[in-house]
């Protein structure tokens, strides 16, 4: 009698959707991202991303000007992935740094992000406006 064995690899993503189900392709990825959201885990920090702005806030108000960040959604970042990975980063522009994310996930109440170089997991859940 033979034995078989089957090997099942599965990726799952606790912090949002898998890259691939996140739009349907009515929206982009700029209007899935806009609004207000919080920090999972600093109930404190938020960003606020309207347009092709984003801003780093603290307890709801904003840090400082050299906070506001100008938003570029690229399929590449050579620096830190290589070119044939198949996903979405964000870079931020100030007036004074550049910041880099992966996009892990997005739907209607999650964000996910993957700071770069550091590799430091970022969620953040969508703020109903009062």
């Amino acid at each position: 009698m033979t034995k078989l064995t089957f090997i099942m690899f599965i990726t799952v993503s606790s912090y949002g959707q898998n890259k691939n189900e996140v739009s349907d392709g009515k929206k982009s990825t700029l209007e899935l991202i806009q609004g207000h959201w919080m920090h999972d885990k600093d109930s404190l920090t938020s960003i606020q991303i309207n347009n092709y702005q984003w801003s780093f806030n603290y307890e709801e108000h904003k840090i400082d000007s050299e906070d506001n960040y100008e938003i570029t959604i690229t399929n590449r970042l050579p620096e830190f992935v290589k070119d044939d990975v198949k996903t979405e980063f964000i870079i931020l522009k100030s007036k004074t740094d550049t910041l880099h994310y992966e996009i892990l996930g997005i739907t209607d109440t999650t964000l996910s992000l993957l700071f770069y170089p550091a590799g430091r997991l970022h969620l953040y859940r969508r703020q109903n406006k009062k």
